[in-house]
């Protein structure tokens, strides 16, 4: 079975990167199978269509410095797996915040309910 993260993070790849993880079963899909999919699809918008990528890391909050951090690799593949390694680690960021926080809003809701406001 795949783990939390793992699992949120591949959903969010599907979704909003149109990443099409390898076909294989559940429990051997890992972060390297994620990153390797994703990196074929930043090295099609690299080359393709750079702005769309600007704008999917800037929207994302990837820091300036990590995109330029990245943007030193000696190939394009290079660039394109380092960039993936950074919205992987940002997108499971955003996926442990959200969880963290969620449970922590709907008791603050149960708390006010039970107090009568």
């Amino acid at each position: 079975m795949m783990d939390e993260d793992l699992e949120a993070t591949c959903a969010v790849l599907k979704d909003q990167w149109s990443v099409r993880p390898p076909a294989v079963a559940d429990a051997d899909l890992n972060w390297e199978l994620l990153i390797e999919a994703l990196a074929e699809r930043i090295a099609i918008l690299l080359e393709e269509n750079p702005r769309k990528l600007l704008t999917a890391l800037y929207v994302l909050d990837i820091a300036e410095w990590r995109f330029k951090e990245a943007m030193t690799g000696p190939t394009l593949q290079a660039r394109a797996r380092s960039l993936a390694q950074t919205i992987l680690e940002r997108e499971t960021e955003k996926i442990r915040t959200r969880r963290k926080y969620a449970g922590q809003a709907r008791q603050g809701i149960t708390d006010e309910s039970r107090r009568g406001r």
